[in-house]
Formats: structure tokens, C-alpha cells, sequence
């Protein structure tokens, strides 16, 4: 039997489970632990919000700050609550003949709580209508944070743009300022742009463009029909090389000289990057450098909504799908969001301070971690609109055919809790299978295979060189979990002959060796992501966080002058 073919298939199948996770716009969390010197059997609260608690040592009362004794010596069981009054198990059996208990319902707040704690919860709202979970000996105030704010519901949107203190979105209903309408002239709006230097607002409406003065209040009316007749509808207005450029869903043309139609591109947006004003269409990505419109083949040849470039990465939002493009290895890599759906379209792409990728699609808002490929969505089956979307002072802001959504992405804490409860059973299942195939193969003493994929362009000086590189690749597969006993079993050597080897041709011990790979692609992943989360570097590289600042605050030197052939590791 292929062990290890087989839990590559299972890992697979998990991941494919476990790293797509719908979500809710919210996050529930504890924001206050209270210890009490007794348990907690039963705790509830009556319609006038008064908490009542059954413990074991009487009864008491809280009122979501200090807590006081009522009957030291109560002994009528569970509270309960009848017609909005304080009752009890005993009354509740002699009229009802049956008492049903909340406690089983109430564990759905156990995956919020501690590993250890009792099955017993209890619920509660207080007078201001906090909640309150109790669990053995402890009160937990519960906190559920709106993540999201959804504005201007029902509307569908366009662009969207800050302008001092003010927000202006574009509709299909309109204008709107600050969720109000405002010019009522203007029917259906597709894009904004603001001209700073002159204080002047233009919006885009079909084949019309205004233009608004915050200075003098007057809004002007501009048609090009006479000099650019089939220009299509206007999307935009974009600054550019000291000129302004009206983008429209059939080319491109100077809003000063609009017979100099540059091109008959059916455009979908445009975005400037660097110096390069680059314009997504249905064949692909045009670049235009003010005199030149030229094709960017090096990028897919597919209609696409929008490009985005972090760092030294292209991010391709297109009909097919999201594409990366790296100029380092000239190649367009698909990332698939949704197994169901691989060719779900998308429209945008935004990068937060967490190093996450935020990606509005035909179906909902997804979230991507791009080093550990985990996926989650939100607004799951939504529509979102092309040219909507926009960062601002740190909050994100989606634009969809039922209004705008904006939220802060820092908002979102690191691993979401609010997971789908129709995987549970498929995870325990494949958990389960998972541990079995990791116990087996341990009992087997599974040897690894010693063929390693190496770089058939990497010129190796002599054999030392390849012994080092397939031994550092092997570490990079496997390396949250690698030891020194793998490495061995890998190289076919002998313990002692592995360990002198090591010592004489490179002057390392395997534990070093390991270190040193690991701290490699460490800085690596910051140094190509900047801002990502020091916690996120320490899961991909197999760190304790303690650890990892230590070896930050240390000079990147290598171990000896000769290894130079790491460096092209795939990190």
C-alpha cells in the first residue's frame, strides 16, 4: 500500500474541508472573566433582568457587577423561569410534571470556553442587556462584535471615494454623500474621481460627465456624443501624465481632446501602478504609458475586472477566477477560492496589515491566507459589482448589488470560531482517519522516499553541494515537523558517517542545519510580505513564538561561506 500517496490524499481532502470555512459578519468573544469562591449549578435571569444564581452554597443574585448572597441554604434545584418570574426544578415537576433543562442547548457556548471546562452552562442577560455564561466557579461576559456595517442596502453600487470627512458613493440610484442623495440630476452614476489642486468632484453617468465645485456649489454638465460617438458608457476619469483621461467601456480617450481616441478596447477598469496605467478588459491586460497602449501578455488572456500589484506581486481578478503573477519566475499561478466553483469570477482584491487577501467574487467576500491556503467567506452567494471597492484609513469597503459592506480587517481575529457546524462530523471523521495513517506509518517506521524534486537548472559544483541542497529541500517539505532521525533515514547513511559528513565537509551539526533553514525562509516570508503578523511566520516555519524574536534580533550570517547553493530553495 502507497502510505504515504494515500495520506497526501487525505490531507488534501481535509484541507479542502477545513480551510474553507463560511462565516458570519460577526465575532463572539469573552471580554471578562469573574472567579467565584463557589460552582455555578444554574443561573438565569427574570424579565426584569435581574440575575439569579444556584450554586453550591446557596442562592445569590448579580447584577452584572457584584454579586450577594439571598438563601444560604436553598436546596430546590435548577432555577427556572416562568411567565418572566424566579421558579425552580421542584415547582416547575409538581405543576408541569416535567422540567426540561437548558443546559444542552447552552453548550454551543462550550467551543468559546476553555478545554477544561464543565458541561454544565448556564445563560443570562442582565439589566443592560449584557450576557453573561456561566461554567463551573466562573462568569464569562460575552461580547459579539458586528464586524461589518452595511450601508446603503438595496442599492447597488459603483465607486466609492472619501473626500475629507465626506464619503461619496456612486449608484445605480444615484449619488450619495454620506448615504444621503444628493444631485438629483444625476440618474445613475458609474465612477468619481477628484481633482484635489482644483477642489472639483466628476462623476460618471452613462454617457455624461459632471463636474461639481466644492468652491463655488455648481455643477456642470459635459457630453462628448459629437466628437467620440462610439465610446460606449463612461466608467471613469483617471489623472494621469498631467492629463485627464476618460475611460470608457469602448476605449480610451483625452477629456481635452476627445477626438484622439486612443484605442477600441472594451475596458472594464483601469488602475495606476507605479507609472504604468493598466487597463483590464475582456482579452486580458493592456499597459499604457500616456503615448502607448501595449498588450501585458505575460499576464492571462482573459477578461478581467481589475489588477492589483503588493510587493512584487500581481494579484489579477478575472471572470476565471483570481490569478498571482510574479516577475520573478514569470509565471501566472490560478488560485482556486472555491473547489465547487474553480472559475468563480472575481472583481478586487485588497491586502490588510495581517498579511490576508480580501476578494469580492459573483458569490461572496473571501478571505485568503496565502501560506497556509486556508479560505474563508463571507456574504456567502452575494453578488459583488466591478469598480467598487476602496481602503481607507484602515477600513475596507466592498461594494455589492445590495449596497456597500465596509469593515476593518484587523477586526477578524486570527482563527474564526464560527465555522460551519455541518463540518464537524466530516472533520472528526478525517481527524480520526488522519491519526490512524500518522500511527501506522510511525509503527512501519515509514522510510522516506530519498528522491527530492531538484531545480533542473541549478549547476551543482560537486557532490557536497547536491548532498546539502536535498537535504535542505527535504527540510523545507517537512517543516514543522522534521528531526534529525528523518534526516538520516532520508540520506541513507549510517548515524555517525551522517553526523561526520556534516561536521567536515560543511561544519554543522543537523540541528544547526535545520535552524538555519528554518530562520532562512523566516525572514524570507517578512521580508517579502511586510506587515504580515510575527505569529503567522512562526506557523510557517515551524517556530515557538518566544524563539522567533530571539533569532530576529540576530545578524542574518550563514554558517559557513560555502552553502551559498540554499539560497535557491524554494522558500
Amino acid at each position: 500500500m502507497n502510505f504515504k500517496g494515500l495520506g497526501i490524499s487525505f490531507c488534501y481532502f481535509f484541507l479542502s474541508h477545513h480551510f474553507f470555512s463560511p462565516l458570519k459578519g460577526q465575532d463572539t468573544t469573552f471580554s471578562e472573566v469573574i472567579y467565584l469562591p463557589f460552582t455555578v449549578r444554574s443561573m438565569v435571569n427574570d424579565a426584569k433582568g435581574n440575575i439569579f444564581l444556584e450554586t453550591s452554597v446557596g442562592l445569590f443574585q448579580y447584577d452584572g457587577s457584584k454579586y450577594w448572597e439571598i438563601d444560604k441554604n436553598y436546596n430546590k434545584g435548577a432555577l427556572a423561569i416562568r411567565n418572566g418570574k424566579l421558579t425552580n426544578i421542584s415547582d416547575v415537576i409538581k405543576k408541569e410534571g416535567i422540567f426540561i433543562s437548558d443546559w444542552k442547548k447552552n453548550q454551543v457556548w462550550l467551543k468559546f470556553l476553555p478545554a477544561n471546562s464543565n458541561n454544565l452552562i448556564s445563560l443570562a442577560k442582565d439589566k443592560k442587556g449584557i450576557s453573561w455564561v456561566a461554567s463551573g466557579n466562573k462568569l464569562y461576559r460575552v461580547e459579539i462584535k458586528k464586524n461589518f456595517v452595511n450601508l446603503l442596502e438595496g442599492i447597488s453600487t459603483r465607486n466609492i471615494l472619501w473626500i475629507n470627512s465626506n464619503m461619496y458613493v456612486s449608484t445605480y440610484s444615484g449619488i450619495f454623500r454620506n448615504e444621503k442623495r444628493v444631485f438629483s440630476e444625476i440618474l445613475i452614476s458609474e465612477g468619481l474621481t477628484f481633482d484635489s489642486v482644483t477642489r472639483d468632484i466628476y462623476f460618471t453617468s452613462q454617457r455624461d460627465i459632471f463636474r461639481y465645485s466644492l468652491v463655488n456649489k455648481k455643477l456642470l454638465k459635459f457630453n462628448f456624443e459629437k466628437e467620440v460617438p462610439d465610446y460606449g458608457l463612461i466608467l471613469n476619469l483617471k489623472f494621469y501624465k498631467g492629463k485627464k483621461w476618460v475611460v470608457a467601456s469602448s476605449g480610451l480617450f483625452d477629456f481635452e481632446q476627445p477626438e484622439k481616441y486612443k484605442t477600441k478596447i472594451k475596458i472594464n477598469d483601469t488602475h495606476i501602478i507605479g507609472d504604468t496605467l493598466f487597463i483590464s478588459s475582456v482579452d486580458g491586460i493592456y499597459s499604457f504609458d500616456g503615448n502607448l497602449i501595449s498588450k501585458a501578455n505575460y499576464l492571462p488572456s482573459i477578461e478581467t475586472n481589475s489588477i492589483s500589484k503588493f510587493g512584487e506581486i500581481f494579484w489579477v481578478a478575472t471572470k476565471q477566477g483570481v490569478y498571482i503573477y510574479s516577475a520573478e519566475n514569470k509565471k501566472a499561478e490560478k488560485i482556486i477560492l472555491n473547489q465547487t466553483f474553480p472559475d468563480l469570477e472575481t472583481y478586487a482584491v485588497l491586502k490588510d496589515n495581517n498579511g490576508y487577501y480580501w476578494i469580492s467574487t459573483a458569490a461572496g467576500l473571501y478571505r485568503y491566507n496565502k501560506f497556509n491556503g486556508r479560505i474563508n467567506v463571507f456574504f456567502q452567494g452575494l453578488e459583488f459589482n466591478k469598480r467598487s471597492y476602496l481602503s481607507h484609513n484602515g477600513i475596507f469597503y466592498f461594494g455589492s448589488i445590495n449596497g456597500l459592506i465596509s469593515f476593518n480587517p484587523l477586526d477578524f481575529s486570527e482563527d474564526f470560531k464560527e465555522e460551519a457546524d455541518s463540518n464537524n462530523l466530516v472533520l472528526f471523521m478525517l481527524i480520526t482517519i488522519l491519526f490512524l495513517i500518522v500511527g501506522t506509518l510511525f509503527l512501519l517506521r515509514f522510510k522516506p522516499a530519498k528522491k527530492v524534486d531538484l531545480q533542473k537548472n541549478i549547476i551543482f559544483k560537486d557532490e557536497k553541494d547536491e548532498f546539502i541542497y536535498g537535504l535542505g529541500a527535504f527540510i523545507l517539505e517537512n517543516l514543522n515537523y522534521v528531526s534529525v532521525d528523518d534526516l538520516i533515514v532520508f540520506s541513507e547513511m549510517k548515524k555517525r558517517s551522517f553526523y561526520r559528513k556534516l561536521e567536515s565537509d560543511f561544519n554543522l551539526t543537523p540541528n544547526q542545519l535545520i535552524q538555519k533553514i528554518k530562520e532562512k525562509k523566516a525572514r524570507r516570508l517578512l521580508a517579502e510580505n511586510p506587515g504580515i503578523q510575527l505569529d503567522i511566520v512562526a506557523k510557517n516555519t515551524g517556530f515557538s513564538m518566544s524563539n522567533l524574536y530571539l533569532i530576529l534580533k540576530e545578524e542574518d550570517t550563514d554558517f559557513t561561506g560555502n552553502l551559498e547553493v540554499l539560497n535557491l530553495l524554494q522558500y
